[in-house]
């Protein structure tokens, strides 16, 4: 029996610079996006006590028996490269959000900075799009 890995799939590309803001729940939490994957991304949540105001319900989120399965909209504002720039400038980047439904998969904390791991849905062409233009750049 043969058996294909897409190798496109374990590539990661790390980031700096990018946002993760959070849009359900009622929480309006920022974190900042560490690396992506076609299959996820890590978010890092620096300073967790002082944002705890605007996320209230943050121990119910990670209560032991709901917080892998609940889905979130998250968005990730990142800056991108246009197509005529060849210099690298970063003044030529323009801005950009995506929209993404994720789960999360894994938590951490070191340094009381709460790590994230979340996991897209395979189906998500948009998601395949941005991660592919996130390589696209780092070439």
């Amino acid at each position: 029996m043969n058996v294909k890995l897409d190798k496109r799939r374990f590539q990661r590309v790390n980031l700096s610079g990018d946002l993760a803001i959070f849009l359900d729940y009622g929480c309006y939490y920022k974190g900042f996006v560490g690396d992506v994957s076609y299959d996820g991304f890590r978010v890092t949540f620096p300073s967790i006590a002082s944002q705890l105001i605007f996320w209230p319900n943050l121990s119910l989120f990670f209560s032991a028996t709901i917080w892998r399965i609940r889905k979130f909209r998250i968005v990730i504002l990142t800056s991108v490269v246009s197509d005529n720039d060849n210099t690298g400038d970063l003044s030529n980047r323009t801005k950009k959000s995506c929209l993404v439904s994720a789960y999360p998969r894994w938590r951490s904390v070191i340094d009381n900075n709460l790590e994230i791991g979340f996991k897209i849905p395979e189906s998500s062409v948009r998601w395949q799009s941005f991660v592919r233009q996130k390589m696209f750049e780092t070439q």
